[in-house]
C-alpha cells in the first residue's frame, strides 16, 4: 500500500487515521460527518459494502468511476479492491520464506508475489478450514502440551472425517474437469500440464492432515493421474495465531507470521474458486476468505449464481438442517433492480 500510494499512506496519514463504520459513511456522504483524514480504517466481523447505494449521488457516482451498472455492489467491490491490491508486493522471497512454500514449482512460487496481481500465476482451486481451536483465538503456540490435545482429539473425530470427505470430493470434481480441459490443450507438453490446489488453515497440523488425505484420495479417483497431476501448495507455518494483538502475534510466530498471513490471503484472490469450511454451528463465512474472494474480476454485471463478471467462485461448507454437509455460494449482494426510483 505504502508503494501504490506513497503521498496517502505515510506515517503521519496513518498516525491522525480515524475509524468508521458504514453507517458513519453514509453521513458523510450526506454532509453531516466531516471527515478530514485521507485514511480511514474499519474494522467488524461483518462485509457491509452497499451503503452507497442508498444515496443517489454516490450511486451515480461510483457507476461513474468505476464502470459498473448502477447499484452493481460486487461490482464495485472488485473495483475497490483491484484498487487497493495492485501488486507487486515483493522483488523476491527470502531464503527462509522460501523453503516455507512447497508444492509447486520455483518458477510459478517466485511469479505470485513478484508480479502484479493482474498479471500473477492463477490456481485452479484453494481450500481454507478454519476450526478455530483455543491456540489460534488466544495467540499461543500450537506445540503447547496443553492445547495440542484438542487439535489431536478433532483430527480423528467424525466431524473431520466428513469434512474432509466433503472437501476432498468437490476437490476432485474440479480436478477431473481441469484434467479434461487440459488434454485439449495440443500444444502444451503433457510435462507441464499440472491442477494447482493451494491448502489453508488455522492450524497447520489441520493443514498437513488434509494434504495427505487428498493426495491419496484424489490420485486414486483416476489411475492415469500421476504424483505430478494435481500439485498441492501450501505454507509451512511455526505457529499459526489471530491477528488480534500485533506484537503478541509477531512473538508467537517467530516474526513469520505477517509473510504467511498475506500470502494465505493472495493465494485464495489468485484461486479460480475457494472453498471454505468453519467450525461452529453458525456456518458464517469468514471475513478473511470472503475478502479475498472478492478481489477478481471484471465490470460485468454481476450474477451470483451463475458466476458472470467474478473471478473467484467462493463454496462455503455448512450443515443443512439435517445436519448433512453441503457447500453453498458465498453469500453476496443482489443487483439493485429499481434505482431508477431513486
Amino acid at each position: 500500500m505504502r508503494l501504490a500510494y506513497p503521498d496517502i499512506v505515510n506515517d503521519e496519514n496513518l498516525h491522525h487515521s480515524v475509524n468508521l463504520k458504514s453507517p458513519d459513511f453514509i453521513k458523510y456522504a450526506e454532509g453531516t460527518l466531516p471527515v478530514d483524514s485521507p485514511i480511514v480504517r474499519v474494522s467488524g466481523y461483518l462485509s457491509k459494502s452497499d451503503w452507497w447505494v442508498w444515496i443517489n449521488t454516490t450511486l451515480h457516482c461510483v457507476s461513474k468511476i468505476t464502470g459498473c451498472d448502477i447499484g452493481d455492489i460486487m461490482c464495485a467491490e472488485r473495483h475497490a479492491y483491484q484498487r487497493l491490491v495492485r501488486g507487486p508486493f515483493k522483488a523476491a522471497f527470502t531464503e527462509k520464506e522460501e523453503e516455507r512454500i512447497h508444492g509447486v514449482p520455483d518458477a510459478l512460487k517466485h511469479s505470485l508475489l513478484t508480479l502484479p496481481h493482474v498479471y500473477a500465476p492463477r490456481l485452479d482451486v484453494a481450500v481454507h478450514l478454519r476450526a478455530q481451536f483455543h491456540h489460534f483465538e488466544l495467540q499461543v503456540n500450537a506445540s503447547d502440551a496443553s492445547y495440542q490435545k484438542e487439535v489431536t482429539d478433532w483430527l480423528s473425530s467424525e466431524d473431520c472425517a466428513k469434512v474432509f470427505q466433503a472437501v476432498e470430493e468437490r476437490v476432485s470434481t474440479i480436478v477431473k474437469i481441469r484434467v479434461e480441459e487440459m488434454a485439449k490443450l495440443t500444444k502444451v507438453k503433457q510435462q507441464d500440464k499440472h491442477v494447482y490446489v493451494y491448502l489453508a488453515s488455522d492450524n497447520q497440523d489441520v493443514k498437513n492432515a488434509l494434504e495427505l488425505y487428498l493426495h491419496d484420495k484424489v490420485l486414486a479417483r483416476n489411475s492415469s493421474y500421476t504424483n505430478d497431476t494435481v500439485l498441492f501448495m501450501k505454507v509451512d507455518a511455526k505457529s499459526i495465531v489471530h491477528v488480534k494483538d500485533y506484537n503478541k502475534f509477531k512473538q508467537a510466530t517467530n516474526n513469520e507470521g505477517i509473510m504467511d498471513l498475506v500470502l494465505d490471503w493472495y493465494m485464495l484472490s489468485l484461486s479460480n474458486a475457494i472453498l471454505a469450511w468453519r467450525k461452529g454451528g453458525t456456518n458464517m463465512l469468514s471475513t478473511f476468505v470472503h475478502s479475498a474472494q472478492k478481489v477478481s474480476g471484471t465490470i460485468e454485471r454481476t450474477d451470483n449464481a451463475l458466476g458472470a463478471g467474478i473471478g473467484t467462485r467462493g463454496f462455503q461448507l455448512i450443515r443443512d438442517r439435517r445436519g448433512n454437509l453441503r457447500f453453498d455460494l458465498f453469500w453476496g449482494y443482489g443487483f439493485l433492480p429499481d434505482h431508477q426510483k431513486f
